[in-house]
């Protein structure tokens, strides 16, 4: 048994998803295979050792993964895994990510970002014609140096000055900038912070990441 907690290192041009590592499990067992072809599935150097290591590790981490899952399964989202799930989505992960992250459902990670109004990241943003706002975060005013979420780049923003119609935010992540928004674009935040979601830490992962 290999030791507990010990991981196989990536290597360029390796591929060591799980979807992959069970392809070549799935091959292994039939007549024909070879462990050489194997490991030139994985894209990895002939190297049997390394090869056990690799299919070993992911049997390992799968029924890890079920053994938790089932665990958990029917149990509720609490306070402190709801606050884990929405930093993790608006840090930029996807539901998918996120889910096997919680050992949760994709359903269910969902379902807990819509009930606190932190489904605010769109697939298919427009500049020119952001999306409608979650009714949680829509409000008519906010405070100097507030973070709050932008429609119009789809992205955290932190709050600046007022101006006519709107405020001067400063533009989080990959789009860093100075901006003049409509109030209406801009989304509050103070749900989850209220709920406990640590706001700056989430700007700055955020900040670094995007």
């Amino acid at each position: 048994m290999a030791s507990q907690g010990r991981r196989v290192k990536l290597q360029v041009g390796e591929d060591l998803s799980g979807a992959n590592i069970t392809n070549v499990i799935a091959y292994l067992e039939t007549d024909k295979s070879t462990k050489k072809a194997a490991c030139q599935m994985l894209g990895i150097k002939y190297n049997t050792s390394r090869l056990a290591s690799i299919i070993e590790n992911h049997i390992e981490d799968v029924a890890r993964n079920k053994r938790i899952r089932s665990k958990k399964r029917g149990t509720p989202v609490l306070k402190e895994e709801a606050c884990s799930i929405i930093s993790e989505y608006l840090i930029g992960r996807s539901y998918d990510k996120v889910a096997k992250q919680h050992f949760r459902s994709i359903a269910l990670v969902k379902a807990t970002v819509r009930k606190y109004g932190a489904d605010l990241i769109s697939k298919k943003t427009d500049y020119f014609s952001p999306i409608l706002l979650p009714e949680l975060s829509i409000r008519d005013s906010f405070e100097v140096d507030e973070i709050v979420w932008s429609a119009r780049y789809n992205c955290m923003a932190r709050i600046m000055s007022p101006v006519k119609g709107g405020y001067w935010v400063w533009v989080l992540g990959s789009n860093s900038q100075q901006s003049a928004q409509a109030t209406e674009e801009l989304g509050s935040l103070e749900s989850l912070s209220d709920l406990g979601v640590n706001l700056k830490q989430i700007a700055g992962e955020y900040s670094e990441q995007r």
